[in-house]
C-alpha cells in the first residue's frame, strides 16, 4: 500500500525548496500543479485574468491533482507539493465561485506537513500575492486541511540557521515523522 504525503504552507514557506531536497534524497516526489500549469501555459495567477481564464484554470488544476494523485503506484511512499486543498483555498479566491463539493472533505493523505513561513517573502514568475495575503492564504490552508480531517503536523521554518541548513533540518523533521508512523 502506498503513503501519501502533501508538502503544504502558504506561499513561499519553502515547499518547493523541501520538494527538491526530498527528490535529491531519492524521495519520489510530485511537483505542484498550479505551478506546473502556470509554466506550462506561461502565465501568472494575478488580476490581469479574466473570469473565464481564471475558472478554466481553477478548474484543470483540480481536475490534474485528482488524476494525478488517483495515478499514483499502489505502493511506495509519495510526497507532493501543495495537495488538494492548497488548491481548494485558491479556487474560490481565484474564480470566485465555490469549491465543488466532492474536494470539501477530500482526504488521500497520510498526512500533510505544514510549513511554517519563511521570514522573507519573495515573488515570483507564478506568485502575485503580497505578503499579507500570503499569509491570510497560509491561514486558510490549514483550516482547509484540519476540516478535512487531515492529519496536519507543522513543520518549523528554522530562521536562524541559513537557507540550506533549514531546509535540511525541514526534511530532517518530516523524514523523522515518516519513519515513526511506519
Amino acid at each position: 500500500m502506498n503513503k501519501i504525503y502533501a508538502i503544504a504552507g502558504a506561499p513561499c514557506s519553502g515547499k518547493t525548496e523541501v520538494i527538491n531536497a526530498l527528490k535529491k534524497g531519492g524521495y519520489d516526489v510530485i511537483e505542484e500543479v498550479a505551478r506546473a500549469l502556470a509554466e506550462e501555459r506561461g502565465v501568472v495567477f494575478d488580476d490581469k485574468l479574466s473570469q473565464e481564464e481564471r475558472r478554466d484554470i481553477s478548474n484543470e488544476i483540480l481536475d490534474r491533482q485528482t488524476l494525478l494523485e488517483a495515478d499514483l503506484p499502489r505502493e511506495g511512499t509519495f510526497f507532493i507539493d501543495a495537495g488538494m486543498h492548497d488548491n481548494t483555498v485558491y479556487h474560490p479566491l481565484f474564480n470566485g465561485e465555490p469549491i465543488p463539493e466532492e474536494y470539501i472533505n477530500y482526504n488521500n493523505y497520510d498526512t500533510v506537513f505544514f510549513l511554517e513561513p519563511l521570514r522573507d517573502y519573495v515573488n515570483d514568475e507564478v506568485r502575485g500575492e503580497t505578503a499579507e495575503v500570503a499569509t491570510i492564504i497560509g491561514v486558510m490552508k490549514e483550516l482547509a486541511y484540519r476540516n478535512a480531517g487531515c492529519n496536519v503536523v507543522r513543520i518549523r521554518a528554522y530562521p536562524n540557521l541559513d537557507k540550506e541548513a533549514s531546509v535540511s533540518a525541514r526534511v530532517e523533521d518530516i523524514i523523522r515523522h515518516v519513519v515513526h508512523d511506519s
